[in-house]
């Protein structure tokens, strides 16, 4: 029908703005990097009051049950993220718990890594920063039916405080994930580093025992009769080589090649082999590319090397993780969109109304309440899946 034309349009508009707000099209050459790397390129997907943001996660921010793990990442019931995060950015996120986050311990991990070529060890010892937990459970069961009660939860906490504890009714967690290579059992995905590991170790292996023969034999050997001192041999370090027959009596200078061919074929075997496995065949490395303008050369460097034919497979995960990142912004703005319902629908008749968002459970802060229920008239309460 016209109408739900109409609507999906307004809805792919909708996403497409909000995937430019939150700059978007700057974070996926980085995700798509993580997924290549590490395995696993995550974004956070989150409401605040009045907005939706979309943030770059590392995956060891995450963590999740093992055994919960080993039937896949559809069996995932509950997830971490543990992070350390700015003592500011929590009071602005939560002055109700204003005094328990001033007393929270500083982070053990600095929020920055010492990696960071941006970050010295001055600046990091002047970060104020507190270790902060989130934690979502998937409900059992369908919570858009108001007859059902919600097993959905999800939690904030620092250390000696619970910021946030509220029923989470959304069906997946807050994240899109994209995976360049799905494991063989688990959650996380392999990347292209784990995938050569082995490979890689073996090629090393084999550089250092070429560089070893080249140090031995690559500046030659004299084979001499018995009584030939090494010190009357000219050369910069020969390898001497006695023999009892003296090569018949004579003084002799050989220099052998210091590598086999079938070893060098082996080598250039195990590097192309390397090529391949990350979506690049050797010739195409060395610049002899058929793909023309805009192909870079190496593997997943441009978007035309995305869109080529060697990574098909990579090119649908990279689609699919873009609906996942867009049905994680329609969840937020649906959350959202909940707390101010009921305030619209009041304004539209005339009646001021005051939304507080109370995201948490304990400590009880009886003074937001109080101070409130003295300044309003009506106080209603409302909480999502119960």
């Amino acid at each position: 029908e016209w109408s739900l034309k109409q609507r999906a349009q307004d809805c792919r508009r909708w996403l497409h703005g909000k995937l430019r707000e939150a700059s978007f099209d700057k974070l996926y050459p980085a995700i798509i990097r993580d997924a290549s790397v590490r395995g696993d390129g995550v974004v956070y997907v989150d409401e605040t009051d009045d907005d939706i943001l979309i943030e770059r996660v590392h995956r060891r921010e995450l963590l999740v049950d093992p055994y919960e793990a080993r039937q896949g990442a559809g069996a995932v019931r509950t997830m971490y993220r543990v992070r350390a995060v700015s003592r500011d950015s929590l009071l602005a996120r939560f002055p109700h718990h204003a005094e328990a986050i001033r007393r929270a311990p500083m982070s053990i991990e600095p929020e920055v890594s010492t990696a960071d070529w941006l970050a010295s060890e001055s600046a990091l010892g002047t970060r104020d920063t507190v270790d902060f937990v989130e934690a979502w459970h998937l409900s059992d069961d369908d919570c858009d039916d108001a007859d059902d009660a919600c097993t959905g939860r999800r939690a904030a906490c620092i250390e000696g405080a619970t910021l946030c504890y509220e029923n989470w009714t959304t069906p997946r967690f807050p994240f899109a994930r994209l995976t360049r290579y799905a494991p063989q059992d688990g959650f996380w995905g392999r990347g292209d580093v784990e995938l050569l590991r082995s490979l890689q170790a073996i090629i090393n292996q084999m550089v250092d025992d070429i560089g070893m023969n080249v140090a031995v034999t690559g500046k030659g050997v004299w084979i001499t009769p018995p009584g030939i001192q090494p010190g009357q041999l000219v050369g910069y370090r020969p390898f001497h080589l006695e023999m009892p027959a003296g090569a018949q009596g004579r003084t002799e200078f050989y220099h052998p090649p210091p590598v086999s061919p079938a070893t060098l074929d082996l080598l250039e075997r195990f590097i192309g082999k390397a090529h391949e496995l990350t979506g690049a065949a050797q010739w195409f490395s060395q610049g002899r590319s058929p793909l023309g303008a805009g192909a870079s050369g190496v593997a997943l460097d441009t978007q035309e090397d995305l869109l080529s034919d060697r990574h098909s497979v990579f090119e649908g995960a990279c689609s699919q993780f873009v609906v996942d990142v867009a049905q994680c912004l329609i969840d937020a703005a649906r959350r959202c969109a909940m707390r101010m319902k009921a305030a619209d629908a009041l304004e539209s008749k005339g009646l001021s109304t005051t939304v507080a968002d109370l995201r948490f459970a304990k400590p009880l802060d009886t003074e937001l309440i109080r101070k409130l229920m003295l300044s309003h008239e009506v106080v209603v309460t409302v909480e999502e899946g119960s």
